[in-house]
């Protein structure tokens, strides 16, 4: 699926990541970024961004994101595709 929100959204940084995480993951979500939901948690998503992956909760009561992991994905290459579903 696709999640674009406002560039204007607060981006909670849990872990204290360098700025330019906190400032990409903002870039994406704006654009519509590729995310995949968390089967057992509501609002939770993978964003995927080719090699890197955001773990991210998605407040549906306020305008805000709350960044909670992120990591390079080893278990692919950084050129193959994922497949998309744009809601």
């Amino acid at each position: 699926m696709t999640i674009r929100l406002s560039s204007a959204i607060k981006i909670e940084n849990q872990r204290g990541y360098p700025t330019e995480i906190t400032d990409h993951l903002r870039a994406l979500l704006a654009a519509g970024a590729t995310a995949y939901a968390d089967i057992h948690r509501e609002n939770f998503y993978d964003v995927v961004d080719g090699p890197r992956v955001y773990f991210i909760h998605v407040s549906p009561a306020r305008d805000k994101v709350t960044l909670l992991a992120t990591w390079l994905n080893q278990s692919r290459p950084a050129n193959q595709s994922l497949p998309v579903c744009a809601v």
